[in-house]
């Protein structure tokens, strides 16, 4: 038999046999209803297959210490990670695990360690004995299908792959989406050790009012150094590359203001955060610290996220984490706005100051006349909720006229200023 053959003879799952169990067809029936409601409003989900390797001597005493095992990380599992939807059994050798707190793939991974964490945790014992090799499997919807047996299936398949390993693991069951993960966790070593390494210079590019014409201030953009880093990145997934980037933030806003009679001195600048800064206690208290160390207005500072973020209405810890920035004393624009709807009471709920629009939309003008009036309408719309409106990527004096006609506030781009460049050095 082949090993393609012999991976696939090893997954028996008995959805379709009358034999099947209370348990397959109530988790089968909940998982069901959690695919509906993920289908209906856009939400991905996961799908964990947990199973555990015990040394036991003697078949019985195996199979008593394994079911003790399965109900007591059942019992307690969804006390201890947060995000988990439902636990149930509806394999005799594992568990499964519903999770629809999970965004993307990135997240999962983030999830699938801790969840084995949390299960070592759970099964640790006082007198040091070794605790049994935990396996985990991940499926997702919309990756991996769209209905409850092939999402268990292929959790299952994935965790039979990482219960191959000698040391506890977790493993995807597509290979495209492992392959993924492992390049942006290596784009993420990359960024992290630059920024640890002081090796991380900053960009700083005018902002221009387009009412008098003059700098009112500055985006900051990181300038990498290594060649692996990715500044392009939807969020940051490790703890510790968010608190770096965080320190980075605080620095990038307070250097200006350390040269007195320097061109964007007391000037705004406006600098990105991503969501996993938003949503921990590390961006505000690193800011703070730099806004009062070096005696900066906060009004100074532009805090900067991606506009998708809004989207998440239920959200509390966004939520928290924008109001606690605006507590601060600094402004917030929701960043990357296109033509796609965004909540009404998002926009006037939330504590936002201003809209960066997408730096593609001022590539359009001039070639589209519907588009244009789309533009033009939706830069209305938002100052008449009260919004500073600001267009990036602006690069000839065309558009500048249009988005000055059209009424937008403020632009950044190669048609009104160039890039100022400062270089950290390295620390000894």
């Amino acid at each position: 038999m082949s090993q393609k053959q012999s991976n696939k003879a090893a997954v028996v799952i008995p959805f379709k046999k009358q034999s099947a169990s209370s348990e397959l067809r109530d988790f089968v029936s909940r998982l069901e209803t959690c695919l509906f409601v993920a289908k209906q409003v856009g939400l991905r989900l996961g799908v964990y297959a947990l199973r555990l390797k015990v040394a036991c001597q003697g078949r019985e005493a195996e199979d008593e210490s394994f079911h003790k095992l399965l109900e007591t990380i059942r019992n307690q599992l969804p006390n201890h990670l947060p995000g988990v939807r439902f636990v149930g059994q509806p394999w005799s050798d594992g568990l499964a695990i519903v999770d629809t707190s999970a965004q993307d793939c990135f997240e999962l991974h983030q999830k699938a360690a801790a969840l084995i964490n949390v299960v070592q945790q759970i099964l640790s014992e006082p007198d040091g004995r070794s605790l049994p090799q935990v396996s985990l499997g991940i499926s997702t919807y919309p990756n991996d299908g769209d209905d409850p047996e092939t999402l268990l299936d292929r959790a299952y398949a994935a965790s039979e792959r990482a219960g191959g390993w000698t040391l506890s693991g977790f493993c995807f069951f597509s290979p495209l989406t492992a392959k993924k993960v492992a390049k942006r966790l290596a784009e993420e070593g990359a960024m992290l050790h630059s920024l640890r390494s002081n090796m991380v210079g900053v960009q700083y590019q005018p902002i221009i009012d387009l009412g008098s014409r003059r700098m009112v201030g500055a985006l900051a953009e990181p300038k990498w150094c290594h060649p692996s880093a990715n500044p392009t990145l939807d969020d940051l997934t490790h703890a510790d590359l968010a608190d770096a980037y965080s320190s980075w933030v605080a620095t990038s806003v307070s250097e200006p203001h350390r040269h007195p009679g320097g061109e964007i001195s007391q000037k705004k600048i406006s600098v990105r955060a991503y969501r996993s800064q938003i949503t921990s206690v590390s961006l505000v208290k690193r800011l703070s610290t730099a806004l009062s160390h070096q005696s900066i207005s906060p009004d100074l500072v532009d805090i900067r996220f991606d506009a998708a973020i809004l989207k998440e209405e239920t959200d509390h810890r966004t939520r928290n984490g924008l109001r606690k920035l605006a507590d601060l004393g600094v402004t917030l624009t929701a960043m990357n706005v296109d033509g796609t709807i965004i909540p009404v009471d998002a926009l006037t709920a939330l504590p936002l100051a201003g809209i960066e629009f997408s730096a593609a939309m001022p590539q359009v003008i001039g070639r589209c006349a519907k588009f244009e009036s789309k533009h033009k309408a939706l830069i209305q719309y938002l100052r008449a909720l009260g919004l500073r409106t600001r267009s990036i990527g602006v690069e000839s004096e065309q558009q500048l006229t249009f988005l000055s006609n059209a009424g937008c506030d403020e632009v950044a781009g190669r048609a009104v200023g160039n890039n100022m460049s400062r270089q950290r050095r390295r620390m000894r």
